[in-house]
């Protein structure tokens, strides 16, 4: 049986962090990219959340420790898997236009890097669009 796959924006890692017994029986793999705890983790430092650092690390262990949550990250590989553009027989044609010459802000070319559908990603092609809709206001400027 394949388990589906929700994805977390950063308020739901914060939310996942404070309470981890809310997604205990969410029946999902949880999956956000590096922005979100990097996000979660900025907002603490710059005070703007009730949330402390230590509860953020101690909330954040016990989500590591539940072992429910994939953090895709932007390595080396993904990021040269997302930044080009390639023709059907994966010749690459250039850069990926939907990150380059945009004006985004760089969490969302980094989300987008990271969530770009490709052969090697296991999560659904859904999931990109469902991102994308959630910072539609911000991507509206491409």
């Amino acid at each position: 049986m394949l388990m589906r796959t929700r994805l977390l924006s950063h308020a739901d890692v914060e939310r996942l962090v404070q309470n981890s017994k809310v997604y205990e029986r969410a029946g999902a793999l949880l999956l956000c990219t590096v922005m979100e705890p990097l996000q979660v983790a900025a907002s603490i430092v710059k005070r703007r959340r009730r949330l402390d650092w230590a509860r953020f690390l101690n909330g954040w262990q016990t989500v590591t420790e539940m072992g429910c949550l994939y953090i895709a990250p932007l390595d080396v590989d993904c990021l040269n898997r997302a930044l080009f553009a390639r023709s059907d027989s994966h010749v690459v044609t250039g850069l990926w236009p939907a990150v380059c010459g945009q004006r985004l802000p760089p969490d969302q070319a980094v989300r987008r890097l990271t969530l770009r559908p490709s052969e090697q990603t296991w999560w659904e092609d859904e999931l990109y669009a469902e991102m994308e809709a959630w910072y539609g206001e911000v991507c509206a400027n491409d």
